[in-house]
């Protein structure tokens, strides 16, 4: 099994105040697999990454590492897979093997 790619979803969940069994009852999964989601021992698909961030009130880029450590880390696990992240002001693209793969635009809420 592939090692999974270091996250923050921990990090954006408490700053949405949220507890594991609230997030888990809002995307429909269990305590126990957030808490594998955090920790890194469950791969934080493309999938799973809308579904926490809509539950969340955030964009799936916030649970990419920042910090530099990690962020080197994640850079090489990136590369090793062929993939790449471009954040162009609104709009993210992941491309896989330098083939467009997925373009998500990201909208302020409308009341």
């Amino acid at each position: 099994m592939p090692a999974a790619l270091p996250n923050r979803l921990r990090e954006c969940r408490k700053r949405a105040n949220m507890s594991m069994n609230a997030l888990a009852e809002r995307v429909g999964t269990s305590k126990s697999q957030i808490d594998k989601l955090e920790r890194g021992e469950r791969r934080l698909s493309l999938d799973w990454m809308i579904r926490l961030a809509q539950a969340l009130g955030c964009h799936p880029i916030e649970f990419l590492p920042l910090e530099v450590g990690q962020r080197s880390q994640t850079d090489r696990w990136l590369a090793e897979h062929g993939i790449e992240i471009i954040k162009k002001g609104q709009t993210l693209q992941i491309r896989l093997s330098r083939k467009p793969l997925i373009q998500l635009s990201f909208c302020p809420e409308m009341d």
